[in-house]
């Protein structure tokens, strides 16, 4: 523990006892710096596998180099004073160390630094004069210190999330577009769980996308980007896509998500976003998942009207259907709803909350304006495609 800060000013200090201090401390910064390193691997595990004790010694041996300079200078640290913390922070966060440990390994060099001034060579009241006075010094340099290596580290991890979204969105355009990938590709793919060129993966299409995609790029392995405002994602095939959707739904954020079927190869990528987006669509913005195999062929057909199937329509269940879409919607609901419960009127009421005479009463409104019959399959598939199509932008 520091003691307590209450001594006079730095400044106060005899200038040969200063002087004298500053420059027994800077002959002794190399070992100081190395045995400040080992207390940092001995009391952070997250510096033993980084790979950053030559750096990490250099860091320490600025800081205290600042300390030395600024007692010989007799003025406070500034934040101008640690212009190296903004590179040693970018590579604490290349190697994955959290901030909380970055700033617990400052402090351990700083109680060291502490430890080490108590061995000044001064003799009674001098002494105690002389580590009084350092005491806010040393304080000061940890406050200052520690703010310098805080911004830092946000910086740089601001700037590695930003660099990564970008890899990643410059990726996500090349697959799917159908482009030869270059080598800073295939890192991003690697980096997320995807290399190789036979790597297995589903693709994800969400809504909202830059709602969901904090939500899926914390809790799931791959790789996520926001695309015309929905989240595109390709996952390893061992990510747990319902439980994420769970997660996000536990948070209040009701995503729609569409996955695609399991695809092997980079160049399956647009086939497995095609899949996962018709999933999404399929859903009509109602929150929940859908893999795309729980999508019926029927259900297919109806869902994609192009302008020749529109034209074979009958122009009178088209405007019955718009007229309908253009109030409520309640006829199309009921339709859909009782096709999806099988030609079930009382499994329909149920999903729609309705009872189940107001559904009967529905469809036969429905027969009665369009002139088709609900008990022939030809006719309830057109009234299907005319509500796809009326419902399509």
């Amino acid at each position: 523990m520091l003691p307590d800060p209450s001594a006079p000013p730095l400044r106060a200090t005899p200038e040969f006892d200063r002087l004298r201090l500053a420059e027994w401390f800077e002959a002794r910064l190399d070992d100081l710096s190395v045995a400040a390193t080992r207390a940092i691997w001995q009391a952070v595990p997250a510096y033993r596998t980084s790979g950053l004790e030559e750096e990490v010694t250099a860091h320490c041996r600025q800081v205290f180099g600042v300390f030395a300079r600024t007692v010989r200078e007799g003025r406070d640290p500034d934040l101008a004073d640690f212009p190296e913390t903004t590179g040693h922070a970018h590579k604490r966060v290349e190697v994955g160390v959290p901030l909380a440990d970055f700033l617990k390994a400052f402090r351990i060099g700083q109680l060291t630094m502490w430890e080490t001034l108590q061995d000044y060579p001064a003799e009674g009241a001098e002494r105690d004069a002389v580590l009084l006075t350092l005491v806010s010094h040393v304080m000061r340099t940890v406050e200052v210190g520690s703010s310098a290596a805080a911004a830092a580290y946000h910086h740089a991890q601001q700037y590695r999330i930003a660099d990564l979204e970008r890899s990643q969105r410059d990726t996500l355009e090349r697959l799917l577009d159908g482009q030869p990938l270059l080598d800073q590709h295939r890192t991003t793919l690697a980096h997320a769980g995807l290399g190789g060129v036979d790597a297995a993966f589903v693709a994800i299409v969400a809504t909202p996308g830059p709602a969901a995609r904090p939500g899926f790029a914390a809790h799931a392995p791959g790789m996520f980007v926001v695309r015309h405002h929905e989240l595109v994602g390709l996952v390893p095939l061992d990510a747990d896509v319902p439980r994420v959707a769970k997660e996000l739904a536990a948070t209040g954020l009701d995503a729609v998500i569409g996955v695609s079927l399991p695809h092997s190869g980079h160049g399956a990528a647009p086939d497995a976003y095609r899949e996962a987006l018709l999933a999404h669509d399929t859903l009509e913005g109602r929150a929940g998942l859908l893999a795309f195999d729980a999508i019926s062929p029927l259900s297919y057909l109806v869902r994609r009207p192009d302008p020749t199937v529109r034209k074979l329509v009958r122009p009178e269940i088209l405007g019955f259907f718009a007229d309908d879409l253009a109030a409520d919607g309640v006829y199309a609901d009921s339709l859909e709803a009782y096709v999806t419960h099988d030609l079930n009127a009382k499994e329909a009421a149920r999903a729609l909350h309705v009872h189940v005479n107001t559904v009967y009463y529905r469809l036969e409104r429905i027969a009665l304006k369009t002139g088709a019959d609900l008990h022939r399959f030809e006719d309830v598939v057109e009234l299907l495609v005319a509500v796809r199509a009326v419902r399509a932008p």
